[in-house]
């Protein structure tokens, strides 16, 4: 089985910049209107603006909070292959972990940020014991492509 979440990064990735123009247009909006030259209910133009960076900064934490990747997950052949990347902005670092069927002891789902964010964890036996890899967050997937990722695990995962 495969997962690839390839259209839901570009899906994503345009919802972010419609929403960064949406927002600039709304502030050259307050800016140009008329109905903004002078304060509407108390609040003068300006305070339109600083409420509007508000709301874009916060969505925009939001966002960086689910810490969305790009994911791709193979289990045919020999080995699992999860390979991932950040979506965010200044985060370019590519990872991938492969580990061998026989090798795979078990996984951790873990959910974080009041349930909106949803890791997997997994670990590995080795020579010296057992290996745990870093979180990767599986929030980008649709309900369907988590369930397959995490029945496919399950399927490797040995008795602990």
């Amino acid at each position: 089985m495969k997962i690839d979440n390839r259209q839901t990064i570009i899906k994503a990735r345009k919802i972010r910049l419609f929403l960064t123009i949406g927002f600039a247009i709304a502030i050259i909006l307050v800016f140009l209107l008329d109905i903004f030259k002078k304060p509407v209910f108390g609040i003068p133009n300006y305070g339109y603006i600083v409420i509007l960076a508000g709301i874009y900064l916060l969505i925009n934490i939001y966002i960086l909070q689910l810490k969305l990747n790009y994911i791709y997950y193979c289990d045919e052949g020999t080995m699992l292959i999860l390979r991932y990347f950040s979506l965010r902005m200044y985060s370019r670092e590519r990872n991938s972990i492969e580990i061998p069927k026989k090798e795979f002891k078990h996984f951790e789902l873990i959910e974080s940020f009041f349930g909106h964010r949803k890791e997997i964890i997994l670990f590995r036996k080795t020579a010296k014991g057992i290996a745990k890899y870093p979180p990767v967050s599986i929030t980008s997937l649709n309900k369907t492509e988590k369930k397959q990722i995490i029945d496919s695990l399950s399927n490797f995962s040995q008795k602990i």
